[in-house]
């Protein structure tokens, strides 16, 4: 049996507005999604300076305390070279028993032992967007200091702090 297709003229295809019409969805349907990775990426770009920043802080608390206790274990005085002009220290500084007063505190990371160190330039290629300022308050009445250290990243924009209390007879 024929059928008679003579009264179904454009029903074969779709027309012009149609397609724009699905065009326009699924364009806005993209837009929305490639924005939703952007703004996941941007976020975890972010997550990881701060995780950094955040470990860049306490290592510089812990180092202060290691060096603290390195006084005590060698008979000197706990705060030996602990004073306010100690502002930066890095891995170094726990086999050299040494804080330094250093007027730029910026943090690099060195590219064959992928440690962060002090000791660089803004400029330095080795940079890694990080300063690391430590300061080391005046000795309490129960015989304390406090150790405040500050990390700053994107030009000084964001900033995250440690704080520790070192005790003279805490070991």
């Amino acid at each position: 049996m024929k059928r008679n297709h003579k009264g179904h003229k454009g029903s074969a295809g779709f027309t012009l507005i149609e397609m724009i019409v699905v065009i326009f969805i699924v364009g806005v349907g993209l837009v929305g999604i490639m924005s939703f990775f952007n703004i996941s990426l941007d976020t975890q770009f972010e997550t990881k300076n701060e995780i950094i920043a955040a470990n860049l802080a306490r290592e510089g608390t812990e180092i202060i305390r290691n060096l603290r206790d390195y006084n005590i274990l060698n008979g000197n005085n706990w705060d030996q070279g602990l004073n306010s002009s100690c502002k930066a220290v890095d891995y170094n500084s726990l086999s050299s028993h040494n804080c330094y007063n250093l007027s730029q505190r910026f943090v690099c990371r060195n590219s064959q032992s992928r440690y962060y160190q002090k000791n660089c330039t803004e400029s330095s290629p080795n940079f890694a967007g990080f300063k690391r300022r430590i300061i080391i308050g005046n000795v309490a009445g129960d015989g304390s200091r406090t150790v405040t250290c500050n990390v700053t990243w994107d030009d000084d924009e964001k900033t995250t702090s440690a704080v520790d209390v070192l005790y003279p007879n805490e070991f």
